[in-house]
């Protein structure tokens, strides 16, 4: 559970910050926010469509930073945000190795010192699953003559093999 105060009365939250480490998967990694599902690209912006949160993403290596303006947002709003954060990564082959989401800073809409540098994080595993091959076919039920050529037995064969992230 978060814990966010802006501290003095009457203030809001008006921008959080975090980090992913290790996007290395592209559009596959996302992350989700406020409901809506926000891809770690390079350049990615946009609003929530639950609380109209203003979002970007900036990749740098395989850090992505992601900035969410929250203008006029209460501390216990900014709390569910965060609580309501979380990854997925849908390659079916995706990178093995730790990805590290850290809340790296809180700005507030008071005057003076208006931002907090945290450092808040929190680990998520990536593995992947080696699946099972699969065929689909279709049997096309055949008469075969003694002595007669050989007939097609199946049609339409698809053979696939595919490894699936489970996080």
């Amino acid at each position: 559970s978060v814990s966010i105060s802006a501290v003095e009365s009457g203030q809001t939250v008006d921008e959080l910050v975090f980090t992913v480490t290790n996007v290395t998967d592209g559009a596959a990694e996302v992350i989700s926010i406020d409901g809506d599902t926000v891809a770690l690209t390079d350049g990615n912006s946009g609003t929530t469509t639950t609380n109209s949160y203003g979002y970007s993403v900036s990749l740098t290596g395989t850090t992505a930073t992601v900035t969410l303006t929250t203008t006029g947002t209460s501390s216990a709003a900014a709390q569910t945000l965060v609580d309501g954060l979380s990854y997925a990564n849908s390659s079916e082959d995706p990178t093995v190795a730790n990805r590290v989401v850290t809340l790296t800073s809180v700005t507030d809409s008071g005057g003076g010192t208006d931002t907090t540098t945290l450092a808040v994080a929190s680990t998520v595993t990536v593995a992947a699953v080696n699946d099972a091959p699969t065929l689909t076919a279709t049997g096309t039920n055949p008469t075969f003559t003694e002595g007669g050529s050989a007939v097609d037995a199946v049609r339409s064969a698809v053979a696939s093999v595919a490894g699936v992230a489970s996080l």
